[in-house]
């Protein structure tokens, strides 16, 4: 009969760990990118209610000079909570969903920083080459929520024995309504 040989030492490829790194950074962003909407969809909630609530005042307001000043306070509080209902109300979903489908496992996401006001969305990402940085900046430029994908900077990292390569990618974001989206 042949002997058995059981390696219960638990060893992992420097691949698995990487997997594993991957897997974990993926569910705290999943998780952080929930926690965001949900605190988004509570301010959007409580904004919604001091704008009607300012609506109110500022039809109740007389026509005097004073009331005339608060009036124009007023309008200022209300274009601001205007413009930041526009900026909840954009797609944010479609968006982080598009995130998720160009990340592979060869590229980390390390930071994305969206500008509503301006349309455009940066993304700092890692990378064990250049050709995969480029492969990604492609990916990305095939979004339809994304135009002018530019790759903005990138540097190696030469202080990280694995020598990544660090990168800056820059697009606009189309910042249609979902149902204006195909």
């Amino acid at each position: 009969m042949r002997q058995l040989n059981f390696n219960f030492s638990g060893h992992l490829s420097l691949l698995q760990q990487a997997g594993k790194i991957f897997l974990l950074l993926s569910v705290v962003l999943a998780a952080y990118c929930v926690w965001k909407y949900e605190e988004t969809e509570q301010e959007l909630s409580v904004i919604r209610a001091h704008q009607s609530k300012l609506a109110r005042v500022q039809s109740d307001a007389s026509a005097t000079r004073q009331n005339a000043e608060v009036l124009s306070a007023k309008d200022e509080e209300i274009k601001y909570a205007n413009r930041v209902i526009d900026r909840l109300a954009l797609p944010w979903d479609r968006l982080f969903n598009e995130m998720e489908n160009t990340v592979d496992a060869d590229v980390v996401l390390l930071d994305v920083a969206p500008d509503a006001e301006r349309g455009r969305i940066s993304f700092t990402s890692e990378t064990r080459d250049l050709s995969t940085m480029l492969n990604y900046e492609r990916r990305l430029a095939q979004s339809p929520l994304l135009r002018d994908v530019v790759i903005q900077s990138h540097q190696v990292q030469i202080q990280d024995p694995q020598k990544p390569v660090r990168f800056v990618v820059a697009a606009d974001w189309l910042r249609k309504t979902q149902e204006q989206l195909p």
